[in-house]
């Protein structure tokens, strides 16, 4: 258990610091451009998640997290309890980072699933990652059918929630 948990810190500091030092190119498509294209992702078993067919005329909140960060997975009860506020107001899409072994993430998902209530969609390419600028998680960022962001947030703290729940829902 120990080695285990030490090499899921070691590549969890791994991760961060890549996420953290790389930056998207310059020249990059604003959010807007990307949605208006259609988000390819994927799921769990591979299969194409476009967002822009499962949210016509809805906001987004993209949820980017992965299952190496210790905030992204404190953050779950969270998101879920966000989403139910949310009801069909918006769609709430949990997006995990590229470059993970889909084992693992399918171990972590077989045990949390009953924590988990959004929809989940696997970056593979972390093209919407790049996209929407995320290079720290957990990240949320609230985007209007326009492809607009509306709000933005990058962390977890508990002691955030109400405000973080009040602002997303006053941007609706």
């Amino acid at each position: 258990m120990s080695r285990t948990l030490t090499i899921l810190f070691v590549i969890a500091i791994l991760t961060g610091s890549l996420i953290f030092f790389v930056r998207p190119p310059e020249d990059q498509k604003p959010p807007s451009a990307f949605f208006s294209e259609g988000v390819g992702l994927y799921n769990l078993k591979g299969d194409k998640f476009v967002l822009s067919g499962s949210a016509v005329g809805k906001p987004i909140l993209l949820v980017f997290w992965s299952v190496t960060c210790a905030s992204c997975i404190e953050e779950i009860p969270f998101i879920s309890s966000l989403s139910d506020t949310l009801g069909d107001k918006a769609l709430v899409v949990g997006v995990h980072q590229g470059g993970m072994p889909v084992k693992l993430i399918a171990r972590f998902l077989k045990k949390n699933s009953d924590k988990i209530n959004y929809s989940l969609a696997f970056d593979n390419d972390n093209a919407l990652f790049s996209m929407c600028e995320v290079s720290v998680m957990p990240a949320i960022k609230l985007i209007n059918p326009n492809g607009d962001t509306l709000y933005s947030h990058v962390g977890y703290a508990e002691n955030q929630n109400e405000a973080i729940k009040n602002e997303i829902i006053s941007k609706l």
